[in-house]
């Protein structure tokens, strides 16, 4: 690009090094070019971003909130964004004919290009949809030309005379904070002119002889308690589903947008904005919301919806039912309806549905985002938010059912493993996502599958470990629920020998996929027996010699070029590993295909304390189940028979993993497996968990 040109982002020509000072001496380094560089600017940008405005409403509020006059190059553009401004702060048209018309009473159209410059503006964009785009690069080189001030400002108290350098310093940094303080939006105030501001409206309540000092909710103890809802406050309405927390937050909308005469935004990530304007119509009509869906009303009933539909066809209510809402979405949707139509009340159903605007794996950062967004858009547009919440189950076992904070947020920990229905793989709570299925509690105490409708992150708290007789753990919250034979209790109100429902066998789920029987079996062998790790031959070890033949006939049916290879037997045990070979019998370095299988499904490189099932196995369904577990108790288990016991199995494993992973897989074939808490002798340097 030319330096002089008027488009794009224009660049600096490098200065000599030899410039002159002004005086007809050298310069060192050219500091005395600095003010002869051409400036930081982009006039597309600007024209951009002017014709976006011209084009769009909504573009001049974005466009608005970034930028300033100073920001703009050009005096021209500077005069322009002035005159779009001003006919919007007065709630005028904004097009061709009322910005030519603001520009002669200002007597500055001719300054600014005459009516063709202004035309050009409406045919340089395609769009206004990039407006905020188009603005943030103005911005930047507006603060990358105050940057370029502030310097010259140094370097002319850098060569002037210093009767004290740390003054020189003091307004070297001030020159630099001026820059940054331009961009914020918001200073301190100090407290004599918050305490006037407070004296003053105290006041004024104190005249008007009013008892609520905020929005009226039409609920009149509440409303003696808390004054009405204050503006900036986000107040979360909280209780356990079907409890009636929509209907309430309706009736508060009704109230305000029909008594009060405040615009109301509610925001539907539940039902939709048929259902709610439905709801609203009955609960006006005072008619059955049956009737009303079937059409089965009387002539009295009739009456009474056209009368109410009559009173509420101008009620300043907006709805917006889009799913996947977030917070940045709520608060531009928020500051257009406001400079349309004002606004009173925000109303947000429901909490737990809401997303952020910048997915994340860490769920914990994206509800403080959201909880953060809603805040900011109560603070900024100075209007209550009204946010419902879902409260936990605890709430009903107390004797007087009063909730608390806690019951806000119950949680288990993210570790915590699900049985994915479609696949039958375990799978971590926080790997888990709206839509999934998983293996749950029906409404009949059954275990079914069921749709996920939300997970998410509750940040750090105080967890506890619940442990069973078979084994079984649980690490929650004090307040989650647990199933018990009184129903539902919180963790905190169980004691040690009360009983709790765990599942007996688990329900069909997944696929049966019958083709990885031997597989499953070949791993069940090598989980119980071999060493895999990733520097070594994958190893085998076996004292039944059927074992180890099934092993090496697995192996050598399904990779090709792998051989069992035995290096000693001793003691009647078989050792040995499975490897590619040359043709002259030598080892290939590299290329063994059971290597890559192993890594492929996650099990390479696994120590005898890491080992577990791989979810290859969970996905192969219960016949995958009953193979694997063949494999490892042929190779690693143990049956035996004892007097009053009778026939007694067991796997013993230094894996807690491995260990929890074979319970379920017996728990899918219907047997019930208890896991100790891990034996460890003085000599044993890791705990045995032993699973029976």
């Amino acid at each position: 690009m030319s330096d002089q040109g008027s488009g794009g982002y224009s660049r600096y020509t490098r200065p000599s090094n030899r410039s002159s000072d002004g005086n007809g001496n050298g310069g060192s380094g050219g500091f005395s070019a600095l003010g002869a560089l051409v400036p930081p600017q982009s006039i597309e940008a600007e024209q951009s971003t002017l014709g976006a405005m011209l084009l769009d409403r909504a573009a001049i509020e974005k466009a608005a909130e970034i930028l300033e006059k100073e920001d703009f190059y050009r005096p021209a553009h500077q005069t322009l964004f002035e005159a779009v401004t001003a006919l919007a702060q007065r709630d005028e048209p904004v097009d061709l004919i009322t910005v030519q018309e603001e520009l002669k009473n200002r007597d500055r159209l001719e300054a600014i290009g005459g009516l063709p410059y202004l035309t050009a503006l409406f045919d340089t964009v395609p769009t206004a949809a990039n407006v905020e785009y188009y603005a943030k690069i103005v911005e930047e080189k507006a603060i990358l030309r105050r940057l370029i001030g502030a310097a010259q400002e140094i370097i002319g108290l850098a060569r002037g005379e210093i009767a004290d350098i740390n003054e020189v310093i003091d307004q070297a940094e001030r020159a630099v904070f001026n820059v940054s303080q331009q961009r914020t939006a918001q200073y301190f105030a100090s407290l004599k002119t918050l305490l006037l501001s407070v004296y003053e409206r105290t006041e004024q309540l104190s005249d008007l002889k009013q008892r609520i000092s905020g929005l009226s909710t039409g609920i009149h103890d509440f409303d003696m308690i808390t004054s009405g809802l204050q503006d900036t406050d986000m107040i979360i309405v909280a209780a356990r589903p079907s409890m009636g927390k929509t209907s309430l937050c309706l009736s508060i909308a009704e109230h305000v947008a029909l008594k009060e005469q405040k615009t109301v935004a509610i925001f539907s990530l539940e039902m939709s904005k048929e259902q709610l304007a439905l709801r609203m119509l009955c609960s006006q009509a005072k008619v059955n919301a049956h009737r009303v869906r079937t059409g089965n009303l009387t002539e009295t009933e009739w009456g009474e919806m056209a009368q109410v539909v009559q009173g509420m066809y101008e009620a300043p209510i907006f709805i917006d039912d889009a799913t996947e809402t977030s917070a940045l979405t709520m608060r531009a949707k928020c500051r257009r309806l406001m400079a349309e139509h004002g606004l009173g009340l925000v109303v947000v159903d429901y909490l737990q549905l809401m997303r952020s605007h910048r997915r994340t794996e860490n769920r914990v950062q994206e509800i403080g985002e959201i909880a953060r967004g809603l805040k900011s858009l109560a603070r900024e547009l100075k209007v209550p938010v009204l946010a419902l919440s879902q409260l936990s189950r605890a709430v009903e076992n107390r004797e007087n059912k009063r909730p608390m904070l806690s019951d806000l947020r119950e949680c288990v920990v993210g570790s915590t493993r699900l049985v994915d229905a479609a696949t039958g793989r375990l799978v971590p709570i926080r790997e888990v996502r709206a839509g999934d299925r998983v293996l749950a509690l029906g409404e009949r105490q059954k275990l079914g599958a069921f749709d996920v409708r939300d997970v998410w992150s509750t940040g750090v708290k105080p967890v506890f470990t619940l442990t069973t007789r078979t084994g079984r753990t649980v690490t929650a919250t004090a307040n989650h629920p647990f199933l018990t034979a009184q129903g539902w209790r919180r963790l905190d109100e169980l004691r040690p020998g009360d009983v709790l429902a765990t599942a007996l066998r688990l329900p069909e789920h997944g696929e049966e996929r019958p083709e990885r029987a031997e597989l499953c079996r070949l791993l069940g062998y090598l989980v119980g027996d071999g060493t895999f790790q990733r520097h070594r031959a994958i190893g085998f070890c076996g004292s039944d010699r059927a074992v180890v033949a099934d092993a090496a006939r697995i192996v050598s049916c399904c990779f090709t070029g792998v051989v069992w290879r035995q290096k000693k037997a001793y003691g009647g045990y078989q050792e040995g590993d499975f490897t590619c070979v040359y043709e002259n019998g030598y080892g290939k370095p590299f290329g063994n295909p059971l290597r890559e299988w192993l890594r492929e499904i996650g099990a390479l490189g696994r120590k005898d304390r890491t080992k577990f099932v791989p979810d290859w196995v969970f996905e192969a369904g219960a016949a995958g189940a009953r193979e694997f577990l063949a494999g490892y108790l042929s190779s690693d288990g143990c049956v035996k028979h004892t007097q009053g016991r009778g026939w007694f199995v067991h796997f013993d494993t230094v894996s807690r993993r491995l260990a929890e992973d074979v319970q379920m897989l017996l728990l899918r074939l219907g047997i019930i497996a208890t896991v100790n808490g891990g034996f460890q002798s003085a000599k044993a340097t890791q705990p045995i968990y032993r699973v029976s």
